[in-house]
């Protein structure tokens, strides 16, 4: 569904696309404060914080996140991307990343990036959209290979 929004967005001339999970678990007045970034031209991508991981997954690729690009919550769902930079990847994810994609694209393109607070409520729905704790765990350890991966092939000098 992200894909399917951030093609039509660009196609309708939208300059930026911001990404909000749907399980209320944000309030929607978080939205401005997310965009001003991006509209003042102090950043170029800007990823939310929750402050607290569910996961010990969570934990690790936060871990390495903040370490490596200063970001402490590469999973929080609330981000803001410009649309030229989706056009330029040429997706916003490719299955695999737990919707980490783009914003590591822009993170290791060396694009300034802005942090904001995202304070958290309990989710309406009660289930997480990755699954299980088991199953959750799993596709975001899989997700923090895939992405140590890449880093790796860069840091030796063969980009993907």
């Amino acid at each position: 569904a992200l894909e399917v929004g951030f093609a039509e967005a660009g196609q309708l001339g939208a300059e930026l696309v911001l990404t909000f999970d749907a399980d209320n678990q944000f309030d929607a007045a978080l939205l401005e404060r997310v965009a001003e970034p991006l509209l003042s031209g102090t950043a170029d991508i800007v990823i939310g914080n929750r402050g607290q991981y569910a996961r010990i997954s969570e934990r690790l690729f936060g871990w390495y996140t903040r370490l490596r690009f200063g970001v402490p919550d590469i999973l929080c769902g609330l981000k803001a991307y410009p649309v030229d930079l989706y056009h330029k990847h040429g997706r916003f994810d490719s299955g695999r990343s737990v919707g980490t994609e783009l914003a590591l694209y822009a993170l290791r393109s060396g694009m300034r990036c802005a942090v904001v607070p995202t304070p958290v409520r309990p989710r309406d729905s009660g289930a997480p959209r990755f699954g299980g704790i088991l199953r959750a765990n799993r596709r975001i350890l899989v997700a923090f290979c895939d992405a140590l991966a890449i880093d790796m092939r860069h840091y030796f000098g063969k980009p993907t």
